[in-house]
């Protein structure tokens, strides 16, 4: 613990004694570095040798003054208004140091073609979701187009800015391209190839509070029923989406007969298909128990949707068929969850069939959407000759 200091002044610095509990003696020496308050401090065994570093410091500092009277005009009034522009934030000296580190590593850089590329090629190792990775391709390119041959380093808040002006991008569109943007740069952050990232600067539009679309079950029992005419390979992957709530292209895209547990009436959405990374089980209800038995392939390991491909070209025969225009993203499993959500009244329960870590979503956004009686019709829909045996047996 030190107990006291002396202080000396001499020759333009600061030099203090420091005794310390143990009997121990310090000199230390404060060294002004400009006006803005930084000093340089080192410390000294004796005052001699204080004074001595404080004699050649003073003479460097004076040195440095003369060497201000070889500035040209130009300089000088140069640095004045640099000085000016500064506004105490810096000296200088620290402003010059930034603009050669920051030009030197431009030089030496890659360019904003050649990071997104890496980027890319890093996601495919970390093995994210396929969509996330399409996702950021398709908007990275975009920029690539515009941007690619620009220094990485060099790239502003600004640039961002004008380059999502330029496309017109609708609110949504806008958050997901900063999102993206944002995820880019952090990443060359951690590679240490960036100090800062140019899109947190950039403001989001407040996100839309719409209502998610569904639809009615009677339309969804004619879409239904359209693919047992034009698509009979798509039914069972509609039914997961519709009376599972599982999402359209990672789950249901790519789940599998093996998954689906008929003794125990439940479906496993596995970690490599979850958009969390987290299994799940489903509980079948009833009337998807009638539409998978209806349409169950003998081969377990098969998946249960057609390739992507033939999907969609069938799903474009199923609208066309069932008179749908206009198909709504994730609406099957909007039409779940509120279904499911009005039919048992429970939030937690149905966010544990979402795969949702929060009932927030759900006690936003679906409630009170659908009602008890069109729950129930919701989940009654079953295949054309299956609903015809239910309905006679009920009416017995």
């Amino acid at each position: 613990m030190r107990r006291k200091s002396t202080v000396v002044r001499y020759a333009g610095c600061t030099i203090r004694k420091r005794t310390y509990a143990s009997g121990a003696i310090a000199w230390q020496l404060d060294v002004p570095l400009g006006g803005r308050g930084k000093r340089e401090r080192t410390t000294y065994p004796t005052i001699e040798a204080a004074k001595a570093v404080a004699d050649a410091k003073s003479v460097e500092l004076r040195n440095r003054g003369n060497v201000a009277f070889t500035l040209t005009d130009s300089q000088r009034i140069d640095a004045v208004a640099a000085v000016a522009l500064l506004k105490g934030a810096a000296s200088l000296e620290e402003a010059a140091k930034h603009w050669l580190r920051y030009n030197r590593q431009a030089d030496k850089g890659q360019t904003f073609a050649a990071m997104v590329d890496a980027y890319l090629a890093d996601m495919g190792k970390r093995e994210l979701r396929p969509a996330s990775i399409n996702d950021a391709r398709k908007r990275l390119s975009k920029m690539v187009k515009d941007m690619g041959q620009l220094p990485a380093i060099r790239i502003a808040p600004a640039d961002l800015e004008n380059w999502l002006e330029a496309q017109s991008v609708k609110a949504q569109n806008r958050r997901n391209f900063v999102t993206v943007m944002r995820g880019l740069f952090n990443w060359a952050i951690e590679r240490s190839e960036l100090e800062l990232n140019p899109a947190d600067k950039l403001k989001l539009p407040k996100a839309k509070k719409d209502l998610p679309a569904i639809l009615n079950p009677a339309t969804v029992a004619k879409i239904m029923h359209a693919a047992e005419k034009v698509a009979p390979d798509c039914v069972a992957y509609l039914a997961l989406c519709f009376f599972a709530g599982l999402r359209p292209m990672n789950e249901a895209g790519r789940a599998t007969w093996e998954s689906v547990d008929f003794d125990n009436g439940t479906l496993r959405v596995i970690p490599d298909v979850a958009k969390t990374r987290r299994a799940r089980l489903v509980t079948i209800p009833a009337n998807l128990r009638d539409w998978l038995q209806h349409y169950r392939l003998a081969n377990k390991g098969a998946q249960i949707a057609p390739a992507p491909m033939t999907l969609r070209r069938h799903m474009c025969a199923v609208k066309e068929t069932a008179g749908l225009t206009n198909w709504p993203p994730d609406v099957a499993r909007h039409c779940f969850a509120s279904a499911h959500l009005a039919l048992h009244g429970d939030i937690q329960k149905t966010c544990l069939e979402l795969g949702h870590t929060s009932p927030q979503m759900l006690f936003t956004h679906y409630r009170n959407l659908m009602s008890a009686k069109q729950a129930a019709d919701y989940f009654a829909i079953r295949p054309q000759g299956v609903a015809a045996v239910v309905n006679k047996a009920a009416t017995a």
